[in-house]
C-alpha cells in the first residue's frame, strides 16, 4: 500500500523555504550594509568590481549577492514544484543534478555556510525523480 505525501512535503516546497530562509536570514545579517546601500538611495551603491569598483567587495557586496541568491532559489522551487506535479521526470533529474551540484560545490568552498542544505535537497529531487521515471516506463496496469 501507497502512502500518500503531504501536499506541502516535498522537495520543491522545501526548495521553496530555503529560498525564504535564505532571504530572512540575509535581512538579519546583512541589516547594516543593507541599511547602508539604502541610505546611498540603493542606485549605484554597490560596484560590480569592473566597471564601477566602488563598493564592489565587503559587506554592501556580500549582503547584495546573498539576498539576490533568495528570490533564484524560490523560484527554481516553484519551477520544480510544477515539474513534479505535472510529472516531467527529466525537468526534475536536471533540477535535482543542479540542486546537489550547486550544494556540493559550495560546500567544497564554503565549508561553514548554508550549502549544505542544498545536498538534502538534491538527492530528493533524484529520488522522486526516479520515481516519475518509474511510474512513466512501467506497462500500464502495473502499479
Amino acid at each position: 500500500m501507497r502512502i500518500p505525501r503531504s501536499r506541502f512535503l516535498s522537495p520543491g516546497y522545501a526548495t521553496m523555504l530555503l529560498g525564504c530562509g535564505h532571504a530572512i536570514w540575509g535581512l538579519v545579517v546583512y541589516r547594516e550594509p543593507l541599511r547602508e546601500i539604502v541610505q546611498e538611495r540603493v542606485v549605484r551603491s554597490v560596484g560590480d568590481g569592473i566597471f564601477d569598483t566602488d563598493h564592489d567587495r565587503g559587506p554592501r557586496a556580500a549582503g547584495f549577492w546573498f539576498l539576490l541568491a533568495a528570490p533564484f532559489m524560490a523560484l527554481s522551487g516553484y519551477l520544480l514544484e510544477s515539474a513534479l506535479r505535472s510529472g516531467d521526470a527529466r525537468a526534475v533529474r536536471v533540477g535535482g543534478r543542479t540542486v546537489l551540484g550547486i550544494g556540493v560545490v559550495g560546500t567544497t568552498v564554503m565549508p561553514r555556510s548554508g550549502f549544505l542544505a542544498a545536498l538534502p535537497a538534491g538527492c530528493w529531487l533524484l529520488r522522486r525523480a526516479r520515481e516519475l521515471h518509474a511510474r512513466d516506463s512501467a506497462p500500464c496496469g502495473t502499479l
